[in-house]
């Protein structure tokens, strides 16, 4: 009975340390979303849509990198140069800016 309810909470445990990964990935991902329609205006939905699919870590990333450009244009160079891949499943699910 013991080992059950060990188990239980370890589950449990897991189960917290990856809600509280994936709302800081989201967090993340509207921030730099924000950031990106503040910096270089209105982002086409191919660009937001490969943003949104970036990982927490390369999320971070580009919120960094996006203080270096200021067009559309650089955006577009920062995802090409670092193998944004278009077809995995979204990182971050968020409501339109």
């Amino acid at each position: 009975m013991l080992s059950h309810f060990q188990a239980f909470l370890d589950w449990e445990a897991a189960a917290e340390k990856r809600g509280r990964r994936e709302g800081i990935s989201i967090g993340q991902c509207a921030i730099v979303l924000r950031q990106l329609v503040r910096r270089v205006s209105v982002l086409p939905k191919d660009v937001r849509s490969q943003v949104e699919q970036l990982s927490l870590e390369q999320s971070e990333r580009l919120g960094d990198a996006l203080l270096d450009f200021g067009t559309l244009a650089g955006l577009v160079n920062w995802l090409a140069q670092n193998d944004v891949n278009t077809r995995s499943l979204a990182q971050c699910q968020v409501a339109t800016v």
